[in-house]
């Protein structure tokens, strides 16, 4: 109230007759009145008061403050400020350009009037015939002497991206989006709900025509109420219509007013006149005529609003939906050129049809104008309500707006809109084609202008049919509910079936295939096709007809029309299959040459390669059209890799393969047919499944959790950017639980992928649907190339691969040692699924499922070539990042993405070693052994043995293997991924030693990689003492515990990818416990370690020192865990006996130590660590407790190793063994407590050498003959006794002696000291081994 007096009160006011009235108190005559003292020239400020006073008495009257005014009183007042001199409005003689303030004003006061009719507040029936036609004439003129107004799209870029995602969402054969729906069904009767800036607006072109439409369509409804009236008005309406058209003709057929013109005209008509000189086309440049014919169709098109909104359907049977009544709309927004070309795709739909025009106004208000037309006949009120309500307003509106039984109404106006959509294709070409431009700054612009301007024209036509398509396969989805539908919906149905047709698909295919043709040539030829790339504007053209392809498709399918065999004939299933080989050969052609161009960095390649995915995704539809499958039996053929050249073009073809059969899989759950290609290509689908699970790149994509490794690569500034990155990835909670991508909902897209991109983004957001929905067409295989036996299996597969899906998404246990969303959590996911891929590929001992979903080469194969390809890759990788650093690339932002990936490759790295142990711990079966080979020896041996050269190894197998390694021009020595995938397979030891075990009877795989693990923790630093004993629980563990007694004592892994994958190993080995086959295997395995494979290592004299140490120590470890109390015996792994061993592994062990030791003695390469380790294994050797029978509790009584060969050698039925291996045990414990008290001092020790060699190098009693010098040294004695003695056991139990290589002379009398040098023979720990190895003897021998 304030601000509004303070604004208007002086001008409300006369100043004179306020100061007339001061002084002497006189007022105005009433008859003198001061509007007209102004002569119709009022002030303008004036005038908005008066709109002011207006706002305010009606918003008084409508809440019961006031009385209803007269109704005249604001008619007349009404007409006086509108058509004042000052007014907005201007007269018709009045032709020079209005401001955008004008126009902006004039708008708010139709939008008043309108307010104020729609409010009752002029009456319910108010006379303002002449007043409302007067108002639109002037308010269209005004803008028509507007030179330059703009009526072509103008939606903001995120505006325009974000319409156009959805609607691609809408054009799923799979569903639609509600809210859209609900959006623009208000927006056909309400005009003011859609903004004019809207992508899907198809109101008027301007905010102040529609308004002024919307104020017709309002006052209609109410003159609807008498016929009288509603004739009178009806001819005011057509009258108008019938002007503005006579108008825009009389325009377009002066086309030198606008030569005469030229300096009035923007520079973007300038361009559209000089492009006639370039490609010889006339092309009309004024938007006027455009905008007189906008008003002229929709001045009638309110007449047929008029009576959906308000149910009123007047008298006569001019303004309703009839054919004549299309003919007519159409007629008023097109020229003869348009109607000449439309009439030829409507007769024939075939090319060769006569050029059409050049206005691209015109072409885009035509387009708009028959867009709103053909949805007004399916308009159904509020989507959101029930089927039934929807089923009753559609049919009122049909009766309200008396639509017409002609079948080809849909087709008619559909054909007009794609005839309009070429002609801007044309347009476009001949752009395209205009090789040179001007160096001028203003024709560069218009050139420019011009190019996007067409460009959004496809857009928004694009958008329109979209549109049309998705109601009308909803309309079809609602009739087709109803078990007896009304006539007039029948009718409906009819017509839209027509556009389900072969025919008219084939139309729509050709026509939008077309289309995208012109977007991608304008990105590759027009001058200006990086400013309209970087725009936006080509990706939203591009994406928008692929959406309206994909929407047709998806009416085929609602409509039925290539199911029914009763509409089908020779003709028709022509048609289909043309419509399947147009776009085939467009993707061929057109896409792939593009995106596979050798000028990659080419626009048109990058536009292609962003719209792949959805260029993929209406392939995958496609494939939903029954009578097109005989074409797409072999789309697989189109992702082959031999189709491309060069390793980059090979793998992103087998990323759009990837694609493709994600589409697929996903369409397969609601069509059969997709479902059927889907399950004869079932080997191709697994394979794109597996290879996308090991995609390293995805994975890549999201944050790491290891943020201490972060720290320790780059410090505080690493740690803090991957911190902020993890916790941006947080936020998924609010998306549905039953999304299996939930996870995924908060990474960020790469860069230019935001619409659905064939890579690793699409991947990334599809990976674990993809998984269930392969899992569901498995689930229901029948492909009849297969025998029936194998069907059962693959569905069981497939229901494993479902659940264990599931499980991923709502078991939190499963994935609780990795809570947060990260690289780490995915790596884990995928071991999970893999796991459950293994299991059942072990389980189908016919190999059934390798036959079906193999691709050839089995599973196995698919797997571990994905997973070198992608190592290879990482390598490449960080041969760049160091070579960056390497040159000064140390900035913050890079230290980061190069922590970041070596953080990565660790996790990675550690997937790759779990996923290789698990192929080989399952025995899956490997049809192609030269890639086991490759995996066993060339990546877990080499490793084990630190010779691992992950590229060599790679690069030497991809001729053979064919594989597909990109980043090959990098050289240099790798560090990190190295290591990291060398220590996964160090942490993988338990699971591999299983795999020796399966492997040591069958060929050599399992000695060498055993002995490759020993030579592994041999060879590591004296500082890495806490690996060597992680190794050494890993090897014992394994052999003595049970698979839960593991996860007990076995260390906690301080990463956070390291432990979960520890957990969910363990977890299936403890499931494996009750199989007997597994429990048989792991103490064959043992045997087969202790009384083998140990045994040749301790006696193979040509062994390195650190390898006999790592020996002694192992079993010293064995035999430690096996003896010790702090472990329950329930939670030992026991042979049949009960024994760790059996009595001659034993013997062959003890054995074993003796020619260790003498080896050592008589080569010289012993010390002091050895004789410790040598000591302590062989009294923990003779404490070995050992049983009676088979345990059956804890309280069985056992008895010690010693004390069973003290007791046992008199006798031959303990245990049922010979007696001459408890002799054998006890005889070598006195020869080594003697050999001990020898070795403890310099001279002695030579002496002890001596007479081994003479042991060795002799024959008969000389051997065993003692020298005066030594005869009466008690020691040698008993060692020349015990010498005896054992040979003869050693000679009855077959234990073989090799023949030893002497460090120095055989043949010298005497070992000369000066051969030990200063070697430290002795020490503190070795001293007390063999004191407690003679004291434990004597202590239990007395």
């Amino acid at each position: 109230g304030a601000e509004l007096v303070k604004k208007y009160h002086v001008a409300a006011v006369d100043p004179l007759m306020h100061k007339q009235f001061i002084f002497s108190g006189d007022v105005m005559p009433r008859g003198k009145s001061r509007l007209k003292s102004y002569k119709n020239k009022i002030p303008r400020r004036e005038i908005d008061a008066a709109w002011s006073i207006i706002g305010f008495v009606s918003c008084c009257c409508t809440s019961g403050t006031f009385s209803a005014p007269d109704f005249k009183q604001p008619r007349d007042l009404l007409r006086g400020i509108v058509h004042y001199d000052c007014g907005t409005l201007p007269k018709v003689d009045h032709r020079l350009p209005p401001s955008k303030l004008q126009v902006d004003a004039c708008s708010k006061e139709i939008k008043w009037i309108h307010a104020l009719l729609s409010s009752r507040l002029l009456g319910d029936l108010p006379c303002m015939d002449s007043f409302v036609k007067q108002l639109i004439e002037r308010l269209v003129m005004l803008e028509t002497f507007d030179e330059v107004i703009d009526i072509l799209p103008s939606a903001p870029q995120g505006k325009a991206n974000k319409a156009v995602k959805q609607l691609w969402g809408y054009s799923c054969i799979t569903g639609s989006s509600e809210e859209l729906e609900c959006d623009l069904h208000t927006g056909l009767v309400n005009m003011d709900t859609l903004s004019i800036d809207s992508v899907c607006c198809v109101m008027p072109s301007t905010d102040l025509l529609r308004r002024g439409i919307s104020l017709v369509a309002t006052y209609a409804s109410m003159m609807m109420a008498k016929n009288p009236r509603w004739k009178g008005f009806r001819a005011i309406l057509l009258s108008l219509a019938s002007e503005f058209y006579k108008r825009a003709s009389e325009l377009e057929a002066k086309p030198e007013n606008s030569k005469n013109s030229q300096n009035n005209l923007d520079e973007f008509a300038v361009m559209f006149a000089s492009i006639e000189v370039a490609t010889e086309m006339q092309i009309v440049e004024s938007p006027t005529s455009s905008h007189l014919r906008e008003a002229a169709c929709h001045l009638m098109l309110a007449g047929v609003l008029a009576r959906s909104r308000f149910n009123a359907p007047g008298e006569g049977s001019i303004l309703y939906l009839n054919k004549d009544f299309r003919q007519n709309i159409w007629k008023y927004s097109s020229d003869e050129k348009m109607r000449h070309n439309q009439q030829h795709y409507f007769g024939r739909m075939l090319g060769g049809a006569p050029a059409s025009s050049t206005n691209i106004c015109l072409l885009f208000t035509s387009a708009k104008t028959m867009t709103f037309t053909t949805l007004l006949h399916m308009y159904t009120g509020d989507f959101k309500s029930d089927p039934l309500h929807m089923y009753g307003r559609l049919r009122s509106h049909l009766i309200a707006v008396k639509v017409d039984d002609d079948v080809k109404m849909m087709e008619y106006s559909i054909t007009s809109i794609i005839s309009n959509l070429l002609a801007t294709c044309d347009i476009v070409d001949s752009l395209n084609h205009r090789g040179r431009v001007a160096e001028q700054g203003d024709k560069c612009k218009a050139h420019l202008d011009s190019s996007k301007s067409c460009v959004d024209v496809i857009r928004s036509i694009a958008v329109w049919l979209n549109l049309i398509f998705g109601r009308a396969k909803f309309i079809m989805e609602l009739i087709a509910k109803d078990t007896a539908p009304d006539t007039k919906l029948v009718q409906l149905a009819k017509a839209i079936k027509l556009l389900g047709s072969s025919r008219f698909f084939l139309f729509v295919v050709h026509s939008l295939t077309r289309t995208l043709a012109v977007t991608v040539e304008t990105a590759n030829m027009n001058t200006f096709s990086k400013a309209l790339s970087r725009g936006g504007c080509l990706e939203q053209a591009f994406r928008s007809c692929l959406g309206t392809i994909r929407n047709s498709i998806a009416l085929v399918n609602a409509c039925g029309t290539n199911d029914s065999p009763e509409i089908q004939n020779v003709q028709s299933k022509h048609d289909w299959e043309s419509s399947a080989k147009v776009y085939l050969s467009f993707v061929r052609t057109r896409i792939l040459s593009s995106i596979f161009d050798k000028h990659e960095n080419g626009e048109h390649g990058k536009l292609c390669r962003n719209q792949s995915g959805g260029v993929l995704s209406v392939l995958a539809a496609l494939c939903s059209v029954s009578q097109a499958q005989r074409v797409l039996c072999d789309v697989y053929d189109v992702f082959k890799p031999d189709t491309v050249k060069g390793d980059a073009c090979r793998f992103y073809i087998q990323q759009m393969g990837v694609c493709f059969s994600c589409e697929l899989t996903r369409l397969a759950q609601s069509n059969r047919n997709c479902k059927a290609i889907a399950t004869q290509n079932a080997n191709t689908v697994f394979k794109h499944l597996l290879v996308s699970l090991v995609d390293a790149d995805t994975l890549a994509m999201f944050p790491t959790c290891n943020l201490s490794w972060l720290s320790h690569l780059d410090g505080h500034n690493s740690r803090s950017k991957g911190n902020d990155f993890l916790s941006k990835s947080q936020v998924y909670s609010s998306m549905a639980l039953h999304d299996p991508d939930q996870e995924a909902n908060e990474i960020k897209r790469m860069s230019g992928d935001y619409f659905d991109t064939a890579g690793p983004t699409f991947t990334m957001k599809n990976i674990w649907s993809f998984c269930e929905n392969v899992g569901r067409v498995l689930i229901q295989f029948d492909d009849t190339k297969h025998s029936l036996r194998m069907w059962p299996i693959v569905r069981s597969f497939g229901k494993d691969m479902i659940n264990i899906t599931e499980k991923l998404r709502s078991d939190k246990e499963l994935l609780e040692l990795l809570p947060k969303v990260s690289s780490e959590r995915e790596c884990l996911k995928r071991l999970i699924m893999f796991q459950a891929i293994f299991t059942a590929l072990k389980e189908d001992k016919d190999q059934c499922l390798d036959a079906i979903i193999g691709d050839g080469g089995g599973v196995s194969l698919v797997i571990s070539k994905s997973i070198i390809e992608n190592l290879y890759y990482l390598s490449g990788n960080e041969l760049e990042l160091e070579e960056q650093r390497n040159i000064g690339c140390v900035d913050p932002d890079t230290r980061y993405e190069r922590a970041k990936a070596f953080t990565f490759h660790r996790s990675y790295a550690e997937l790759c070693g779990s996923l290789m142990t698990l192929l080989l711990r399952e025995n899956i079966h490997w049809e192609n052994t030269a890639m086991r080979d490759i995996v066993r020896h060339g990546f877990i041996v080499s490793a084990f043995k630190r010779k691992l050269d992950i590229r060599k190894i790679i690069e030497g197998a991809a001729i053979n293997f064919n594989l597909t390694l990109r980043s090959r021009s990098f050289k240099g020595s790798l560090n990190h991924l190295t290591r990291d995938l060398s220590l996964s397979f160090f942490r993988r030891t338990g699971e591999l030693l299983l795999v020796c075990g399966s492997s040591c009877h069958l060929d050599n795989f399992g000695t060498m990689l055993f002995n490759s693990m020993l030579h592994a923790a041999s060879t590591l630093p004296p500082t890495e003492t806490v690996s060597v004993n992680t190794f050494m629980k890993a090897v014992t563990y394994r052999f003595i515990l049970t698979p839960e007694a593991i996860g007990v004592y076995n260390p906690v892994a301080s990463d956070g990818l390291q432990h979960a994958i520890d957990d969910r190993i363990l977890c299936s080995e403890v499931l494996r416990n009750d199989d007997l086959h597994e429990q048989k295997s792991v103490l064959v395995f043992r045997e087969w370690a202790m009384d083998n494979f140990l045994v040749h290592l301790l006696k193979n004299q040509e062994l390195s020192t650190p390898m006999r140490l790592i020996t002694l120590k192992l079993l010293t470890c064995i035999i430690e865990t096996y003896s010790t109390d702090q472990i329950p015996t329930s939670q030992k792994i026991h042979s049949a006996g009960g024994k760790l061993a059996s009595i001659v592994t034993y013997s062959k062990l003890f054995h074993s130590l003796k020619e260790c030791l003498s080896n050592a003695i008589t080569s010289n390469t012993w010390d002091a660590v050895f004789i410790l380790e040598l000591f302590s294994c062989a009294r923990n050797l003779l404490a070995l407790p050992i049983s009676d029978g088979k345990i059956t509790n804890e309280s069985t009584k056992r008895k010690t190793l010693l004390s069973w060969a003290c007791t046992s050698s008199k006798s031959t039925t303990d245990l049922d063994v010979d007696s001459e291996h408890p002799a054998y045990i006890f005889e070598f414990s006195r020869w080594l407590i003697a050999c001990g008290k020898l070795l403890q001092n310099q001279s002695t020790t030579g002496a002890l050498r001596d007479f081994i060699t003479r042991v060795d190098i002799r024959e008969g009693r000389e051997r065993y003959t003692l020298e005066n010098a030594v005869s009466n040294n008690v020691e040698i004695r008993q060692i020349s006794s015990s010498f005896q003695t054992l040979a003869k056991l050693e000679k009855v139990l077959s234990f073989g002696r090799a023949k030893r290589v002497h460090s120095s002379n055989p043949y010298a009398k005497n070992f000369s000291n000066a051969l030990l040098g200063d070697k430290t023979l002795v020490s503190k720990g070795s001293l007390r081994a063999i004191e407690e190895f003679s004291n434990y003897f004597a202590g239990h021998t007395t």
